[in-house]
């Protein structure tokens, strides 16, 4: 059996950005123009030349891994270096700014790309890369490109030689700025310029643009797809899925065999795709830098990445569904990356076979899907870890490998979400605590657009409060209720019960604006210690049927430990960890802090269930801004780094 490779991305953001493009080339930055480009009297750069490439061996290298049935997917060659950017650079002062320049060279490079491995901008500082002829730039990146983890990855810039450009207004630049260079990455196959008579790529001639008529009907798919360059050379797939609480939490499945070297420098290049069937233009992209491996399973080939924060709107993301139902699909859809290319849409019109991984090393039993035979398209090197797509368009696998290629009739194998959805015992190694945060129990989820059209009437439960304290042998409950819709509320049916009891029925009747928000007295709750499960589900909007039924149910799902087990502080308790907020409500600067040092991640969302804030919580407190947002109700998301676990918590802004 043939491996066929792939990557991921992710992405690197924290407040408000631009998307910086120049000749089709994106990545999350701050925008701006290079302050040396405002004048002709600076110093000329003398590159760092690095060593000549051998760039005919290593196409030897790469043939000879096809002939022993291994798809090679590098593009480029890893000079390993050890720069001190900021020791190394030119530097010449103006009256407002000090401008660091430094150039690096390898010759013949089609393209050169970078990974840091010490990455940390302080105050001001920025940092710009841009080719020798200038029509090409990246940045400005600055403090919002900084990662708890502190290495950083860029995108290729075609050409062979490349200059970092710092601009620090004067008296910014201290020892708290780092940027160490480890990886200079020489691209011996060219990303820009491929022929045109393949599709722009240099994948087989049988593969299908997303954008051709076979493939009409995927289009929201497809956006959720996208290529990895894997340690600045070696090319994966995935895609980012949908979990049930449709909250946009930028998680992303691909292959674990495609698990080389650190995620935290992967790119995820999304939309690298031909905007026509039959293209005549070279493609743009959307990339991401940066991601955290949560799960991953080796029975199943999969591997659950976590982008580093969220994927902006401009990228126009989809959030596939899914299903971790084990009966077989009666069609199948693939969406790829073939080879490093744009992407390509294959198809079976046949039921796939439970199966197990033939290939290197033991997978189990009826761990895999078998597509026995593509009747349109095919898979190559770099496909790997994308998407399997069942008949109603959910993510039932990803790509494992096969020997399928353009000429033949050989199958192709896909790791089970149905498998990998429980595949261990602890949560680094199954789904399940990702995509069901709730524990909801579906197995069955269609995908989430964030992007998606607004709706006059939609009545949205945004969140149940009252069951914070697991103390408590009782409990207030409310329902934190959203119009959603364009139209004002003035009216809604709430159902709401503990446990699967009779649910009693409230009508509501106000006038909520589009995007308010009210929280809405339930009912006071006698609680025993154990499991609980509180529901509360809103319809009938304004008398009518509620036109977006998906966020109409909401529902708490936690242990109550009672008076008797524990002892109560003004800590609220989230699992089996906790955190404070303080004050709330807030006006300008909002606190939080908890009781351990658990590596954590928080999310904080407002009434519409819209992603605002994001940032992995590795210390003891949390402080942040909040002066200019809207006022309203928002909730707190925390979940364990470690165990997985969450808890939610609400605040008032005014």
């Amino acid at each position: 059996m043939l491996m066929k490779y792939k990557i991921r991305l992710i992405v690197l953001l924290s407040v408000v950005v631009m998307l910086t493009a120049l000749d089709g080339l994106a990545q999350v930055s701050v925008g701006g123009t290079p302050l040396s480009w405002n004048s002709d009297h600076y110093t000329a750069t003398v590159p760092i030349t690095l060593p000549v490439v051998d760039e005919a061996a290593l196409l030897l290298e790469d043939e000879a891994r096809l002939a022993n049935g291994e798809k090679s997917t590098r593009f480029g060659y890893n000079h390993e270096v050890a720069i001190d950017v900021l020791s190394s650079c030119i530097w010449e002062t103006t009256s407002t700014h000090e401008i660091g320049r430094l150039s690096i060279q390898s010759e013949g490079a089609r393209s050169i790309n970078l990974i840091f491995n010490d990455f940390h901008l302080e105050g001001d500082v920025a940092l710009f890369l841009y080719n020798e002829s200038r029509e090409d730039v990246i940045g400005a990146f600055t403090s919002l490109n900084n990662k708890s983890y502190r290495s950083f990855s860029t995108l290729p810039l075609p050409g062979d030689i490349l200059t970092l450009e710092i601009n620090a207004p004067l008296g910014s630049r201290t020892d708290l700025t780092v940027i160490e260079l480890e990886t200079v990455t020489h691209a011996y196959k060219d990303l820009f310029n491929q022929s045109l008579d393949k599709g722009l790529g240099q994948s087989g001639s049988c593969n299908v643009n997303v954008n051709c008529p076979e493939a009409s009907g995927w289009a929201d798919e497809r956006r959720s797809v996208a290529r990895i360059v894997v340690n600045g050379g070696d090319h994966c797939t995935g895609a980012l899925i949908n979990n049930t609480g449709n909250d946009a939490t930028p998680y992303f499945l691909t292959a674990n065999h495609c698990l080389t070297g650190s995620v935290s420098n992967w790119v995820f290049w999304f939309n690298w795709e031909s905007p026509t069937c039959n293209p005549t233009q070279n493609s743009s992209y959307d990339g991401i830098s940066g991601s955290t491996l949560l799960a991953s399973c080796s029975n199943s080939d999969f591997a659950l990445l976590e982008l580093s924060q969220a994927v902006p709107l401009e990228y126009n993301p989809y959030y596939a569904g899914w299903s971790a139902v084990n009966t077989a699909p009666t069609s199948t859809v693939g969406i790829h990356h073939p080879s490093g290319d744009i992407k390509k849409w294959s198809y079976d019109s046949d039921a796939s076979v439970s199966s197990e991984w033939g290939g290197w090393g033991s997978s189990g039993t009826n761990t895999h899907w078998e597509v026995l035979d593509w009747d349109i398209g095919t898979t190559e090197g770099g496909s790997s870890g994308s998407p399997l797509f069942d008949q109603n368009k959910r993510i039932v696998g990803q790509l494992h490998g096969g020997a399928a290629l353009c000429g033949n009739d050989f199958s192709d194998l896909y790791g089970k979400v149905a498998y990998s959805w429980d595949c261990q015992s602890q949560n680094s190694g199954r789904l399940d605590i990702y995509l069901d945060p709730n524990n909801s129990g579906l197995t069955l989820l269609d995908g989430f657009d964030p992007n998606a059209d607004v709706y006059a009437n939609d009545a949205m439960a945004g969140e149940i409060l009252g069951f914070e304290d697991s103390c408590a042998s009782g409990a207030i409950a409310k329902l934190v209720l959203v119009n959603a819709g364009t139209d004002p509320l003035t009216s809604a049916d709430i159902l709401y019960g503990l446990n699967g009891s009779t649910q009693q029925t409230l009508n509501w009747s106000g006038n909520l604006a589009s995007g308010s928000s009210e929280v809405v007295d339930l009912e006071i709750v006698s609680l025993n210690p154990g499991p609980i499960l509180y529901e509360a589900r809103v319809s009938n909007p304004n008398g009518v049927t509620d036109e977006n039924s998906a966020n109409n149910l909401v529902f708490v799902n936690k242990t109550i430990v009672g008076p008797a087990g524990c002892t109560s502080t003004s800590v609220l308790a989230l699992d089996e960890g906790g955190i404070l907020i303080a004050p709330n409500p807030v006006d300008q600067l909002l606190s939080l802090s908890r009781v351990n040092e658990e590596g954590s991640v928080v999310r904080i969302y407002n009434a519409k269930g819209q992603l605002l804030f994001q940032e992995q919580w590795l210390g003891n407190t949390l402080s942040l801004d909040v002066s200019q947002w809207t006022n309203g109700v928002y909730v707190v998301q925390y979940q364990s780094m470690m165990t997985g676990k969450q808890g939610r918590i609400s605040f008032v802004k005014q």
